[in-house]
């Protein structure tokens, strides 16, 4: 296959390795250490900025203390409330029939207030009974540097002894967005001391592990009102707080600094640029935990696990791939791997930094086959250059002796490819099946159809004594013009005595036309089966021919290569020792009868004759010579392009360019050799090509006699 690179199981394995272990050293270091936090992080982020709306619980609802609450309570903004305000808060919200209050507000000494104010704030939250207030894991900011305690900031007793605490910080990640809450230092977080207090924490035992906020989307999507309207008459609905967790804290804010205060980096802020609140945080997390909406990871174990297998996949696969396809796949996992970690996280609730591999592991396997790709084809440029020496020199020096050249060897292929839209063959209609043909021709009874071409169908046939034969019929209806109809007939009157004389043909056995029903017919010897050779099986049977064995293997071992070469050279001096010419020379027109190639398909053989109505441009782009067919020295250019896709595993368009495996091969030294016939009978210019296809037989059979001589 084109998009495969030849490479021997030497230079795999070596090469393969070599790519595996960059690619596994690389996605660990992005893994591991804070160099991948970027990758990371985004991995966590894209499924949220590309995941359309979701709904919001309605569980919660937060009451923002923002600066207009501030102004109308007479409160400084930016400084600790008056705890009297809060106890109205509880005192009203019990009457509204709250479930549950959290304060996002710490309540300790440092506020400076009367403990007496804390004593009556402390009454309110006893009398309500499911009231958590917060406590900090940090010490106060002192010349820029927060410092860990060792134990936590509690509020003041008088609170402590009726409410539960929990630490209101959570982890934040090296860029200082938050995307986990778990516990700092076991001290329980205040999302869990919520949960827990309304009965809907998860299992005590679970309470340590880590979990990964599920954003339900950009700030302000959970319900909230400002701190002030929750006394305003009619200003909310009566069961507004029914039933409900409410979370009090501040709203994000800009303070004298122009910086926010009391706000977080969460995966929107990137697209909205706006930090969330702290208080809508802890709601997010509540609203996790008490609907288990949180997201999952896998563990360190199953993540190196995961990078070391697309390390070995990518590393050992890349190196098989042509750079242009290589870099496809690149692209392409890219987007699967996206996918996937977007399906994931939508349906399954499940991140991984799936990045990591998009973006480093799998481009770096590439990058190293492209790199090892590219010193191969320096070599195979020096190799070329050495092996087709010789030819380039007497193609040149024949050019200017007749003041004409047949232009660079590279300009083969544009020929070929320009030669078929010029061609004055007929243009044909599509070809039906036959839906008049009889159930008996010749004596054979047709099974079924086993191929169609250009110029007829060709049935499964049983003779009366239970032979397999292949049956050929051209139908006149399948042609806009007789031409090429009759030039099949004619070409099949000159064969079909040819073809009984030498073992290289395919054996034309009988020939018959019926003028009436407008179509011909003949009756040739079946070729193997793919699978079983010549054990034929009607139900299963597809013919062996050498365009099916390229396909499958990409290419012959050198010993098979000379033994098709030796054998159809010599069928073709055959044929053009009766002055006659094939034209179609391909490895599909190759089929092998009881293990022997044999020339086939011979609807464009024609005469050899001077200003031949027949010598039409008919043929197979790639494999017609420059010069055109209807000349020896163009059906021995077809042989050479045949033998050169056998032998190099390349398609024909691909000529004169050798594969990277080549130096690797162990018989590299009889590969060169064969080149070397190959790119004489390859030669753009026919006077430079052999003059003959007995000289191409004899080169072929002294390299064939060569391998099999004991070393």
């Amino acid at each position: 296959m084109r998009w495969i690179e030849p490479i021997s199981s030497k230079v795999f394995w070596r090469a393969g390795a070599m790519g595996a272990s960059i690619a596994a050293v690389l996605g660990l270091c992005f893994l591991i250490y804070p160099l991948g936090n970027p990758l990371r992080h985004l991995s966590y982020d894209l499924p949220f900025r590309l995941r359309g709306s979701v709904s919001v619980p309605t569980d919660a609802v937060i009451v923002f203390m923002d600066t207009d609450s501030a102004k109308s309570f007479e409160q400084t903004p930016g400084v600790p409330w008056n705890p009297t305000i809060h106890a109205r808060l509880v005192r009203h919200l019990k009457t509204e029939k709250a479930k549950a209050i959290v304060f996002d507000v710490l309540l300790n000494a440092t506020n400076q207030f009367n403990l007496s104010v804390y004593q009556e704030l402390a009454g309110v939250i006893k009398d309500f009974g499911k009231v958590v207030v917060a406590a900090s894991s940090e010490d106060p900011v002192t010349e820029g540097i927060v410092r860990k305690r060792e134990q936590p900031d509690l509020p003041v007793v008088p609170i402590c002894e009726v409410a539960r605490w929990g630490i209101v910080e959570f982890p934040q990640s090296s860029d200082g967005a938050v995307r986990q809450q778990r516990f700092i230092r076991g001290w329980t977080n205040m999302a869990w001391a919520a949960a827990d207090v309304i009965g809907k924490a998860p299992p005590a035992g679970t309470a340590n592990r880590i979990r990964w906020i599920n954003y339900y989307g950009p700030p302000y999507g959970i319900d909230s009102v400002s701190y002030k309207r929750v006394f305003e008459t009619n200003a909310l609905a009566e069961d507004y707080f029914d039933g409900k967790v409410v979370f009090v804290g501040k709203k994000a804010m800009i303070g004298a600094d122009g910086k926010t205060k009391d706000a977080f980096a969460t995966p929107f802020s990137l697209d909205t640029g706006e930090n969330m609140s702290g208080v809508e945080i802890q709601a997010t997390a509540f609203l996790n935990l008490i609907h288990t909406e949180w997201l999952n990871d896998f563990s360190p174990f199953t993540e190196v696990a995961i990078t070391l297998l697309i390390a070995v996949v990518f590393g050992f696969g890349s190196i098989l791939l042509r750079p242009w396809i290589g870099a496809a796949v690149s692209a392409i996992s890219f987007l699967c791997l996206a996918g996937l970690g977007l399906y994931s996280v939508w349906h399954f609730r499940l991140w991984f930094p799936w990045m990591i591999p998009a973006v480093v592991q799998i481009p770096a396997a590439v990058v190293w086959a492209a790199l090892l790709n590219t010193r191969k084809v320096y070599h195979e440029k020096e190799l070329l250059e050495q092996t087709l020496a010789t030819a380039r020199a007497a193609s040149a020096s024949a050019a200017a002796g007749s003041g004409t050249g047949s232009g660079p060897i590279a300009a083969l292929n544009a020929i070929n490819q320009a030669a078929a839209p010029n061609s004055n063959t007929p243009t044909m209609v599509a070809m039906d099946a036959p839906t008049q043909l009889e159930h008996i021709i010749g004596d054979h009874e047709l099974i079924r159809s086993i191929g169609k071409g250009a110029y007829g169908e060709v049935w499964l046939g049983k003779s009366l004594v239970g032979i397999y034969r292949a049956v050929k019929v051209v139908y006149r209806r399948n042609f806009q013009h007789a031409a090429p109809f009759e030039r099949e007939f004619r070409g099949l009157k000159k064969f079909a005595p040819v073809s009984m004389s030498y073992a290289g043909f395919v054996q034309i056995l009988h020939v018959g036309k019926n003028d009436a029903e407008g179509y011909f017919y003949y009756i040739m010897e079946l070729g193997d089966d793919e699978l079983t050779g010549p054990q034929i099986k009607p139900e299963t049977y597809s013919a062996k021919n050498l365009g099916k064995e390229l396909k499958k293997s990409g290419g012959l071992p050198v010993s098979e290569c000379l033994t098709v070469g030796v054998q159809l050279a010599a069928a073709l001096e055959h044929l053009h020792k009766r002055e006659l010419i094939h034209r179609d020379i391909k490895p599909s027109n190759i089929i092998f009868v009881n293990g022997i190639p044999k020339l086939a398909d011979i609807g464009l053989v024609t005469a050899l004759e001077v200003n031949n109505n027949d010598a039409t441009y008919v043929g197979t782009p790639g494999y017609i010579a420059p010069e055109g067919p209807g000349s020896r020295a163009a059906d021995i250019f077809s042989l050479g392009k045949v033998l050169y896709e056998c032998s190099m595993g390349r398609d024909c368009q691909q000529y004169p360019e050798l594969p990277s495996s080549l130096l690797d091969r162990p018989e590299k030294e009889e590969l060169l050799e064969l080149n070397k016939v190959i790119s004489k009978a390859c030669d753009p210019d026919p006077r430079c090509r052999y003059a003959t296809a007995a000289e191409l037989h004899a080169d072929l059979l002294r390299i064939q006699n060569h391998l099999r001589a004991p070393a």
